[in-house]
């Protein structure tokens, strides 16, 4: 019995180059090695994760950004004073 399977899949450009993207910035050593961390790491994340909607959440931080509606602080030290100070 084996503790393997073979998968086979059909990925879009822009996904297929994400994935080669991953592999090549953790040296992994295939392709297959880098979709099988992906998918572990995908399968293991909490619901909060899956269930986020991160590009809704980027258009907003886009608009906040344009809008001026964010802070920026020249060290840790000065941020973690500011939250403090909430």
């Amino acid at each position: 019995m084996s503790d393997s399977r073979k998968l086979y899949i059909t990925l879009p450009d822009k996904l297929y180059n994400e994935v080669e993207r991953y592999r090549k910035s953790v040296k992994a050593r295939s392709r297959s090695a880098a979709v099988a961390e992906l998918l572990k790491y995908a399968i293991n994340l909490p619901p909060y994760f899956k269930d986020f909607d991160w590009e809704k959440a980027e258009r907003e931080a886009d608009i906040a950004i344009k809008k001026g509606e964010v802070k920026t602080f020249d060290s840790v030290g000065k941020l973690m004073k500011h939250l403090d100070s909430l």
